[in-house]
């Protein structure tokens, strides 16, 4: 709508749609392509974590059954992990409810302003797919304020559009401090 509006202003309503069609259809692009690179990840990181819940729920208390004589003499490890598997079996209706209440209590601060800015924060700083949030920003940042620029808007409204449509609070945050130093009379790079 901000660059609807800036069209509309400008005079060239048709060719800043036009440019922001194809600025959306490139991003959705790109979504799919991160999508795609972060599923296979994803799916090995989840049968991960499946499988060792049913080895410490299913398959360990049995062994430990038949080992409950040789406790003594099992090297520690193998004890620590007989011991947190007792410890799955015994309280999992507790462990499930606290991680399902981590999860919900997590997604709702991630939904608050100062837990939206640390996931933000967060996602820039991820070890593989960080440096693609960053690019995506930065790709985004660039094709917006080229439309812009293309549609005759000032440099101040320019940042002021692309601050609110960035998609990443960080990110805006900069764009902010890009804009104030640009007031202040320093240049855009």
């Amino acid at each position: 709508s901000s660059m609807a509006r800036v069209g509309e202003e400008a005079g060239a309503l048709q060719k800043v749609m036009a440019d922001l069609a194809e600025v959306l259809e490139h991003e959705d692009e790109t979504r799919g392509e991160v999508l795609s690179a972060v599923a296979y990840p994803i799916f090995v990181l989840g049968f991960g974590v499946l499988t060792t819940v049913i080895l410490l729920v299913f398959v360990f208390p049995r062994l430990f059954g038949m080992l409950s004589e040789m406790v003594d003499i099992l090297p520690l490890p193998t004890r620590i992990l007989l011991g947190a598997s007792g410890f799955f079996q015994a309280h999992w209706p507790w462990i499930l409810a606290g991680a399902a209440g981590a999860v919900l209590g997590l997604r709702w601060y991630f939904r608050s302003d100062s837990g939206s800015l640390l996931l933000d924060s967060w996602k820039l700083r991820l070890p593989v797919v960080g440096p693609v949030f960053r690019a995506s920003a930065t790709s985004r940042f660039a094709r917006t304020l080229g439309t812009l620029a293309k549609s005759g808007v000032s440099l101040l409204p320019a940042l002021e559009i692309i601050r609110n449509t960035i998609g990443n609070r960080v990110v805006a945050r900069s764009i902010l401090g890009v804009a104030e130093d640009a007031r202040g009379g320093d240049s855009l790079a």
